[in-house]
């Protein structure tokens, strides 16, 4: 990975990091109060909603986070005219959503308080749709701390209210309505930036928007299957399963969820940049075999803490008395951290390399099996342990690890030709260590936030005495991802935005 290439994705990822910093401060705090005030079915319904509105909203988005973002990467010079004619042609895609999504909720029988929810959701997929374009704006200009200071308002709204509400008895619906509003909030923000940097604002085009559409076709079909092979977990449930489990499940997923930030962050900051490389291969291979190193040495030690740590986490932010079965679902989900991490970083290359249309082949294979194996796993896991979510997270593991053989198959061939098997080695090596640690800090009776803390100090000694990283990267660190440079690239000069 050159020093450019480096500095670029270490740049977005730092904003990132930043916003990320805050929103999950404020995600753990709201999971303190959601679970425990609203009780595991009504967590549940409200889980439910979410998951069934997120399939819309990839709809609604059409694959844009990735075409838009990759066709402005590539064409900056086009910028306006693109995000006016995506944002044109997504109303129409609003409207059909809610059409369907009415016709869905009558099938369905859901319980009124999740077709309210339903429908209060789908009022805010309006504007949802129209952030999604503005964010891949974003992203293809490498932008980020606009559309982070947008996460970090819509975040710190949900949490302030959301707790106070709650503290007032608020249910589940009120919290529907927060929910909304501070979506509201993330896209005015979008908007009042995007204005300044989109002008003229440029005609709307219905026959370009569809072009627009065209390509943006394989992208959507991997972003449908994927959600829903991300989301349809929660809705077998609903169907074969009592609301609580509904709300084990989704108390770990959400969890779990969270911890998504690490890959997240690292795929949203490479994307633009393997876009623009990807007739450069050899600087490719170089960029994702470095990204998948890095991301390997993050995950052990996610994965590690996660596994030892489930039943206490779930004390802190859940509960045991109501949300002890969500242990064991955390647990097997700790299981596919890496797998899922090192999937975010192979999928972002396989997209940046135009190889959409076979990855999108693989999502729908993915859904087929995640389906079919929701469909045995829940019945018998729900008979046998009385927690049919067991065996949805077990379907979640074994597509993950599916999807990561196919990657591996798609991925340039020339990727992994200079990479180095010892820098994985060296990760597993210390997370060994780390894991050693806590079973005997555990039996010396240790605190466990103690143990996470001193267990992570081990892993990265292990890491420098084992020299995993080479002398080059330890120095880029050390002086590009200072407090200062961050700060400049966060929260830069009014000079420097002008």
């Amino acid at each position: 990975m050159s020093i450019e290439v480096a500095k670029s994705v270490t740049k977005n990822a730092a904003v990132l990091m930043g916003s990320q910093a805050i929103t999950w401060t404020m995600s753990f705090v709201l999971m303190l109060f959601l679970p425990r005030y609203l009780g595991s079915a009504n967590y549940g319904y409200l889980y439910l909603a979410n998951s069934i509105i997120g399939i819309f909203i990839v709809f609604i988005d059409f694959g844009g986070r990735y075409s838009i973002a990759k066709e402005i990467s590539r064409a900056p010079a086009q910028a306006a005219s693109i995000v006016v004619n995506a944002i044109g042609i997504r109303f129409y895609f609003w409207l059909l959503s809610i059409f369907v999504l009415i016709i869905f909720i009558f099938v369905a029988e859901y319980p009124p308080i999740v077709n309210y929810l339903l429908l209060l959701f789908a009022i805010g997929m309006l504007w949802e749709g129209t952030r999604k374009v503005l964010w891949s704006f974003y992203q293809g200009t490498e932008q980020m701390r606009y559309p982070s200071l947008g996460s970090i308002s819509e975040q710190i709204f949900i949490t302030f209210f959301a707790v106070s509400l709650l503290l007032l008895g608020a249910g589940v619906l009120v919290i529907g309505i927060v929910y909304t509003l501070g979506t509201f909030i993330n896209f005015f923000i979008h908007a009042k930036y995007a204005r300044k940097l989109i002008t003229p604002l440029p005609k709307y085009q219905y026959s370009e928007s569809v072009k627009l559409i065209k390509k943006g076709i394989p992208y959507f079909l991997w972003s449908i299957f994927g959600i829903i092979y991300y989301r349809v977990d929660a809705i077998m449930l609903s169907f074969l399963t009592p609301a609580s489990v509904v709300g084990w499940y989704g108390a770990a997923y959400r969890f779990f969820d969270v911890l998504m930030f690490i890959p997240s962050i690292f795929s949203i900051a490479v994307f633009p940049v393997l876009s623009r490389l990807w007739k450069s291969k050899d600087t490719l291979a170089a960029t994702t075999n470095k990204s998948i190193d890095f991301i390997i040495i993050a995950g052990i030690p996610v994965t590690i803490g996660l596994y030892y740590f489930a039943r206490n986490i779930t004390q802190l932010f859940y509960g045991i008395e109501g949300y002890a079965p969500s242990v064991l679902i955390l647990q097997i989900f700790s299981i596919g951290i890496l797998l899922v991490y090192i999937d975010m970083i192979l999928g972002t290359a396989i997209l940046a390399s135009d190889k959409q249309r076979q990855w999108s082949i693989v999502a729908l294979f993915a859904v087929i099996i995640n389906v079919g194996l929701n469909y045995l796993a829940i019945p018998f896991t729900q008979n046998v342990y009385h927690n049919g979510g067991i065996g949805s997270a077990v379907a979640t593991i074994i597509t993950e690890f599916f999807v990561m053989v196919c990657a591996l198959f798609l991925i340039p061939k020339n990727t992994f030709e200079n990479g180095k098997i010892g820098i994985p080695i060296k990760a597993i090596s210390s997370g060994i260590i780390m894991a050693i640690s806590i079973k005997l800090m555990n039996l010396l009776l240790f605190p466990w936030i103690l143990q996470g803390i001193i267990a992570s100090i081990i892993y990265v000694a292990s890491l420098l005495l084992l020299k995993t990283l080479e002398p080059a990267e330890l120095e880029f660190f050390k002086n590009y991802i200072s407090f200062k440079n961050l700060k400049q690239v966060i929260l830069p000069s009014k000079s420097k935005q002008s």
